[in-house]
């Protein structure tokens, strides 16, 4: 049996003394560094600032912009990317979105046009014109998809109101 190896790039010398390591590249993305277009992962600055950049089909979580300055770690969480699922409206279904997270207590938000993987969403039947056709089970996103989609069908108010 023949042992292969996988050679690694180097990872290349810091350019200059401080406390800004550059981080590794996200999952899925890219950055640039502020006034540094040849920076990359690994190297030390006094001063960095970051733009994170997604791949197709992913978005950044957070900002997208975060600075490091000398002597200073990195603020946490770093901009990250993933995907998101499209929430299209629906003049049906109210859609509410959780709030979740380690130190949030919960409650719930508005929910946006696209929201990132782990969402929850919390649909409700609008108002009187609609029911739901079965029993309405939370939305989630995974991976770029929602797990599936509420359906309300038109009440009797519904039908007496659109003429």
């Amino acid at each position: 049996m023949t042992k292969r190896w996988r050679l690694r790039p180097l990872a290349p010398a810091p350019l200059a003394r401080g406390g800004c390591v550059l981080p590794a590249y996200p999952p899925h993305g890219t950055y640039t560094v502020y006034n540094k277009p040849e920076a990359v992962p690994g190297q030390v600055y006094d001063f960095a600032g970051l733009t994170v950049t997604c791949d197709p089909g992913y978005g950044v979580v957070g900002s997208k912009t975060t600075y490091c300055f000398g002597g200073n770690p990195w603020p946490q969480p770093m901009p990250q990317c993933t995907r998101f699922c499209r929430l299209t409206p629906d003049p049906s279904v109210n859609y509410t979105c959780k709030i979740t997270g380690d130190d949030v207590l919960g409650g719930t938000r508005v929910c946006h046009e696209l929201e990132p993987h782990g969402t929850e969403v919390v649909p409700e039947c609008n108002g009187c014109f609609y029911y739901p056709s079965n029993v309405l089970l939370n939305m989630h996103c995974v991976d770029g998809s929602w797990d599936h989609v509420a359906v309300c069908q038109p009440g009797i108010l519904f039908m007496l109101f659109s003429f």
